[in-house]
């Protein structure tokens, strides 16, 4: 829901007191805040390097205001009036994220693109060494010639916009495999068995055909076996199938560990993946 809060900007130079006025319109975490100088030419009595704050206001949670040299904020810009955001918060010294835009206004109240600038997404803190800005936003010369110059007043759009930060979601990582792999010690809901070097393996069909196209047309294929209660698996190790079903169940690699006969275990197993064609 968007706000709107008026504003007024105080700040004296000699004796005139001039005066601005903001109207900020906040929406989420963006601000769009009008700065209006009323009697600028009082503000240039204020000293070199001296600037005028707005009032606070809000934008993505955190609290800003806008400083305005009208006679620059460094010598090498003093004929510039330059232009500041700059973060206020006072209950957080965390740095924000956030980018502006800065619009020189005409008398109907729109940006005059040749003196509209953007900064890229900056870094903010409450240093006042920290602020994001421009130093030459418009030369004086050029204001004071220029339409925008209306009654001795000028008005500067502001727009804030402080990204949201997406909430941080840690995704567990699957553990489907250890569901296979119970599911494959306990032997509930098995449905075929197989016979391999004396020793006899229990196994689900469909686990089987979904990781194995070769698995897939023995148990489901036109030459499908279902009528048979234990199907042999000759010429193969029964250490091999065992460790060879871990990894259909689990999708993980069994650890085989060094030694001849953990090589030769590991090129057995290979073949036998290859042989049921398991990626």
């Amino acid at each position: 829901m968007a706000t709107t809060t008026t504003m007024t900007l105080a700040a004296s130079a000699g004796d005139g007191s001039p005066s601005s006025r903001s109207t900020v319109t906040t929406i989420a975490a963006q601000a769009y805040h009008v700065l209006k100088i009323n009697g600028y030419s009082n503000t240039l009595e204020a000293g070199r390097h001296h600037a005028l704050s707005s009032c606070p206001f809000s934008a993505g949670g955190h609290t800003w205001h806008v400083s305005y040299y009208p006679n620059g904020g460094r010598d090498s810009n003093k004929n510039c009036i330059s232009i500041f955001l700059v973060l206020k918060d006072i209950v957080t010294e965390e740095d924000v994220m956030a980018k502006v835009t800065f619009s020189l206004l005409d008398r109907y109240g729109n940006p005059v693109p040749s003196y509209t600038y953007h900064t890229q997404l900056r870094n903010f803190s409450t240093s006042p060494s920290r602020a994001k800005g421009f130093e030459n936003f418009i030369r004086r010369d050029e204001l004071e010639r220029s339409e925008y110059l209306n009654d001795d007043c000028f008005a500067v759009a502001v727009h804030v916009i402080v990204p949201k930060e997406k909430p941080s979601i840690v995704v567990p990582p699957s553990n489907m495999h250890l569901h296979f792999g119970d599911l494959l010690v306990s032997k509930k809901g098995t449905d075929v068995k197989f016979l391999v070097g004396g020793e006899m393996f229990a196994a689900h069909r469909l686990v089987l055909a979904a990781r194995s196209p070769v698995f897939k047309a023995e148990l489901f294929g036109p030459t499908k076996k279902d009528t048979i209660d234990v199907i042999q698996i000759d010429n193969m190790e029964a250490r091999v199938f065992k460790a060879l079903l871990d990894f259909i169940y689990t999708d993980i690699w069994p650890e085989i560990g060094h030694g001849e006969d953990n090589v030769a275990m590991a090129q057995r197993l290979l073949a036998a993946a290859d042989i049921f064609t398991l990626d």
